[in-house]
């Protein structure tokens, strides 16, 4: 109970509270995170841009997952929705979560939010639970040429922090989504932030990559 209070603490992001959430119906959650080299994956706007196109990708993988994405979320509100998961019962040894978050923090980004998300994702799951994290490129032109500046800057301090985490924990992974994209961003990119569909294609088999083998 200490974990899911600590998370508490920090509310579900305004502009994320209205939209969408695409995600995988609990059923089927709770029967394929139950098997061997299951998926719990918890994205923004990327992951619920993608969501059908996912499904089928990790689908025909045979790659158990459970998908939730909702746009303009931000990484505390995924944090809570992480443990709301955890709470039900549904992630079991077998699961590796992945945190395909963090794209909206990068605006304004302060050194040591993005350590203390990984801290409550953590507490939530346990050091003994596999943890997938993708780093982020937000390069967006949506405030401007000024405000891409802005979010640029915000893109190295969120990965700064997540690549410090990646030494930190031995159960926590970064998969590398920023060095594999930036030199040729237009080939995965949309709009300097969200995947086309060959970037969603690769993303996904980055994040599978990442995860390791089902054993």
């Amino acid at each position: 109970m200490g974990a899911l209070a600590f998370v508490a603490l920090t509310p579900v992001p305004a502009q994320a509270a209205t939209a969408t959430i695409y995600q995988t119906d609990p059923t089927t959650c709770r029967v394929n995170l139950a098997k061997p080299g299951a998926v719990l994956i918890i994205g923004d706007s990327i992951t619920a841009g993608w969501f059908t196109a996912s499904t089928a990708q990790y689908t025909a993988a045979g790659r158990p997952a459970c998908i939730n994405g909702q746009a303009g979320r931000a990484t505390a509100g995924a944090v809570i929705v992480l443990a709301s998961y955890k709470s039900a019962g549904m992630i079991t040894p077998s699961t590796t979560v992945v945190m395909a978050i963090g794209s909206n923090n990068t605006y304004g980004a302060k050194n040591g939010y993005m350590r203390w998300q990984v801290d409550n994702v953590e507490r939530v799951v346990g050091r003994s639970q596999p943890v997938v994290w993708v780093d982020v490129l937000n390069w967006s032109l949506s405030r401007g040429v000024a405000g891409q500046r802005v979010y640029a800057l915000g893109t190295w301090t969120v990965n700064l922090q997540l690549w410090a985490k990646d030494t930190q924990y031995p159960n926590l992974r970064v998969a590398h989504w920023n060095a594999m994209i930036r030199g040729t961003y237009k080939k995965y990119l949309s709009d300097l932030l969200h995947t086309n569909a060959y970037g969603n294609t690769a993303r996904n088999d980055l994040i599978t990559r990442t995860v390791g083998p089902i054993v």
